[in-house]
């Protein structure tokens, strides 16, 4: 099993060799390829550059077939527990319930009575969340923390997996055990102590409530370190794979390892000669973007098409192309 990796300066450029992979894997009109979509739009963009392309070679009938999934289901629907019954197999923590879930904690009270927030040994957190008086909580100020954290605690995880630190150590697994995993600060002390008991809430409950990123660690606890798939079938593709967290590339990397991952990542070195501080930098991110891919894959990118010889001093030009 492994990774194939197809880079290309334009979407069309990507979605043609996509059409013309799936052409020639998809045997029976009834049993389509699973093909992964990160983004909504580029899903009905591609249906429909499908539909018009004189290249498709599918009736619109056909491509209602096709079977799409979205990237986020599709790898939480991987890393579930195959054991637990239906109707309490972990469910997708989303960063609304988990703002509630901070909300209630925070104006929870103790044993003794005390409010839970108080209990951080954060100052700074009671003179925000406490009215003038000191004797009540601002409502509107505890909102918006709790939305702000909710946010917060949910990029650490997306943006620091297991391997982040470059000893096998991410943010979830130094939280969880109790130690510091940024500077050791006051404000990181407090932030973990609350993410700690948060996070206990979450997985005792029934069914548990996991983020993506925590799904996985947990299923890798359960496996012996390696994390196991709930996947049977065949080749899967993914198109559009952008301006995501380096969690979605870690287990697509391990998923690639066990089955046949064909990936479509838009990218090119035009952008970075052009003038506009704005396309150099887009440059940069699909140039490391194609560069990650290309190392985890033996015969590294290979290209969809000839990038199109566009000037590169004509930003227009070249993002015209490029959208």
């Amino acid at each position: 099993m492994a990774i194939q990796v197809y880079n290309g300066f334009d979407l069309e450029s990507l979605a043609s060799r996509l059409m013309q992979d799936l052409s020639a894997e998809w045997r029976n009109p009834f049993d389509s390829p699973l093909v992964l979509f990160s983004d909504k739009k580029v899903e009905q963009w591609f249906q429909l550059y499908w539909l018009t392309c004189p290249q498709g070679g599918r009736t619109g009938r056909a491509v209602m077939n096709l079977r799409t999934v979205p990237l986020d289901r599709f790898l939480f629907s991987l890393l579930q527990d195959p054991s637990l019954p239906v109707g309490k197999q972990e469910q997708r923590l989303t960063s609304d319930q988990l703002r509630n879930m901070l909300l209630a904690k925070l104006a929870s009270r103790t044993a003794d009575g005390l409010l839970y927030y108080k209990t951080l040994g954060a100052a700074q957190v009671e003179a925000y969340l406490e009215r003038a008086d000191g004797k009540s909580l601002d409502i509107i100020h505890l909102y918006d923390f709790a939305e702000q954290l909710a946010k917060l605690f949910i990029d650490y995880e997306v943006t620091r997996p297991d391997d982040y630190d470059g000893q096998g150590r991410g943010l979830i697994e130094a939280w969880s055990r109790g130690d510091r995993f940024f500077d050791g600060s006051a404000v990181e002390d407090w932030q973990r102590r609350l993410y700690r008991d948060i996070s206990l809430l979450l997985e005792s409950s029934e069914p548990a409530y996991l983020t993506l990123p925590r799904l996985f660690f947990k299923n890798k606890q359960k496996n012996g370190g390696k994390p196991r798939f709930n996947y049977s079938g065949s080749g899967v593709y993914l198109l559009g794979f952008s301006g995501m967290g380096q969690i979605y590339r870690k287990i697509l990397q391990d998923f690639g390892a066990e089955h046949n991952l064909f990936i479509y990542v838009q990218g090119s070195p035009l952008l970075e000669q052009a003038e506009n501080l704005l396309a150099k930098k887009w440059g940069a991110f699909g140039k490391e973007n194609v560069s990650w891919w290309a190392s985890c894959c033996p015969s590294g990118c290979s290209p969809a098409e000839a990038s199109p010889a566009a000037d590169a001093s004509s930003t227009l030009a070249l993002l015209q192309q490029a959208v």
